[in-house]
């Protein structure tokens, strides 16, 4: 009686790593929303107080995908300086927290 032979498994292709830059202006927060990420198998190359210092940050960090940020700021002021930065990342930004909808409805009305 002839046996079955199985196929060897064939290994499942690797998950895009996802590499993530913070900017958050609570230093609990942060470490918090890093170690949640990190938990979740995403890998955080960066993860600081103010959008500036995540765009200095950016410049020696070239596997980073996408940003999450969150500050209390006047909305004009983050507005103004999430924009810039997202011109020169070229990167999807997650805006989370309270201000999420004023900032990105300045966001859109200063795009179109």
């Amino acid at each position: 009686m002839a046996t079955k032979r199985s196929l060897p498994a064939v290994p499942a292709p690797a998950p895009e790593r996802v590499v993530v830059g913070i900017a958050h202006d609570e230093n609990v927060a942060r470490r918090g929303l890093r170690d949640s990420l990190r938990e979740s198998g995403i890998e955080v190359a960066i993860a600081v107080e103010t959008l500036a210092d995540l765009e200095v940050g950016l410049r020696s960090l070239p596997d980073v995908r996408v940003l999450v940020v969150q500050l209390h700021l006047p909305v004009k002021q983050m507005t103004e300086d999430l924009e810039r930065l997202m011109r020169r990342s070229k990167l999807p930004v997650i805006v989370i927290g309270a201000l999420n909808g004023p900032v990105v409805e300045a966001l859109v009305q200063t795009w179109t």
